[in-house]
């Protein structure tokens, strides 16, 4: 009577935890897929010594399946912006909702681009060269239960 007790919470516990692996593994695959670019900057500016700007990132999904970060797996952490080879600037995003059909694409719009004046100082001739999107390159970071993953 007592075994059943052990039993059932520990199959449980299995087939819960072999679901979560196959989701992961799953997120993991279709997180190769993806591929990101800049599709819009605009009201570049300076604001109290920080150089600003507002970028839009559209995320493709090149696979068959629906890539969803669910927020549970996995979310969309944070875009490194780079240009000549340089990261120039990391945007915070935490997206915990993401969700890509097959084939389909995902507009993250309004970023916000802060550059400390620092910074700014540091890449001038850098961001001087900056005059499009096709200029920049944007490298998505998602976390998967804790451990990032860069979509390039």
């Amino acid at each position: 009577m007592k075994a059943k007790y052990v039993v059932i919470p520990a199959v449980a516990l299995l087939l819960g935890g072999l679901y979560y692996k196959t989701r992961l593994d799953n997120v993991k695959r279709l997180v190769s897929k993806i591929k990101a670019v800049p599709t819009g900057i605009r009201n570049l500016r300076f604001e109290n010594s920080i150089f600003k700007c507002t970028i839009d990132v559209t995320l493709f999904n090149g696979s068959n399946e629906t890539f969803n970060a669910d927020g549970i797996l996995s979310f969309l952490k944070r875009i490194n912006v780079i240009t000549q080879g340089k990261r120039i600037a990391t945007i915070n995003v935490n997206k915990s909702s993401l969700k890509i059909v097959p084939r389909g694409q995902f507009v993250l719009k309004d970023l916000q681009v802060e550059i400390s004046l620092l910074e700014t100082l540091l890449n001038i001739s850098t961001l001087a060269n900056i005059k499009s999107a096709s200029d920049i390159r944007v490298e998505p970071v998602i976390s998967i239960l804790g451990n990032e993953q860069t979509i390039s």
